[in-house]
């Protein structure tokens, strides 16, 4: 069910409710949705509508508002895969990283949350934390030349976090990697970003770029790669 559209969530539920019980409840509630006919655009590119993906992310945005641990872990799957221009497309991705910027603070709030907590040991932890620091580098990555980057409030509250992740280089290569990738693109273009590096983070960013040379080779290029950022905008 990875990457199933959380407008088939009712659904996905549906199917995790007769696996583990043997019994669906029915909606009396049905959704239908209409897309560009294929006859005009073939089989190479439908476009999205936008009141789909709006639907889509406000229901992500509720169901990481809820107790349902198996709806949580599908939106952020979906959030995920649909703010990234690989998967879905620049223009989706970018539609869908304003829209929850804009509207959905919920995700975000969600997203910093997961990276306040302390690290866990189980996999589901690991793999909640991974998705919530893909959707950041997701967003940051697609709104890059917006002012959002510039305006944000969730800068100063970010970077604090994404040096954090950096700190866990050692055990946590791949997210401190994505950490990274994020501290370039916010000190690029944020000068309350680039006020909360010091030189605890230089440090951190230093040990971590050890770490990908030993092991992670590309660890070690995108923290070499924070840190000239960070050496070129402090002049």
């Amino acid at each position: 069910m990875n990457g199933c559209s959380l407008i088939f969530n009712a659904e996905y539920r549906a199917i995790l409710q007769y696996s583990k019980f043997g019994e669906i409840h029915v909606s009396e509630k049905s959704q239908c949705y209409t897309t560009p006919s294929t006859e005009i655009y073939g089989n190479k590119y439908i476009p999205l509508d936008d009141s789909i993906l709006e639907e889509t992310i406000y229901t992500a945005q509720s169901d990481l508002l809820s107790d349902r641990k198996d709806a949580y872990l599908l939106a952020l799957e979906d959030i995920a895969s649909t703010t990234n221009c690989q998967q879905s497309s620049e223009s989706i991705a970018f539609k869908a990283s304003k829209i929850i910027v804009e509207s959905c603070s919920g995700i975000l709030d969600s997203i910093t949350k997961v990276l306040s907590c302390k690290y866990e040991v189980t996999t589901e932890r690991k793999y909640t934390r991974y998705l919530a620091l893909t959707i950041l580098e997701n967003i940051i990555l697609s709104l890059s030349n917006d002012c959002f980057i510039k305006d944000t409030k969730y800068n100063e509250s970010w970077m604090a976090l994404l040096v954090n992740e950096i700190k866990h280089a050692a055990t946590h290569p791949r997210n401190a990697t994505l950490a990274a990738k994020c501290i370039i693109v916010l000190v690029a273009n944020s000068k309350e970003a680039r006020c909360q590096v010091d030189r605890y983070a230089m440090v951190a960013l230093q040990d971590a770029e050890e770490v990908g040379k030993l092991s992670y080779a590309s660890l070690e290029i995108q923290a070499r790669s924070a840190i000239n950022v960070i050496q070129v905008c402090a002049y």
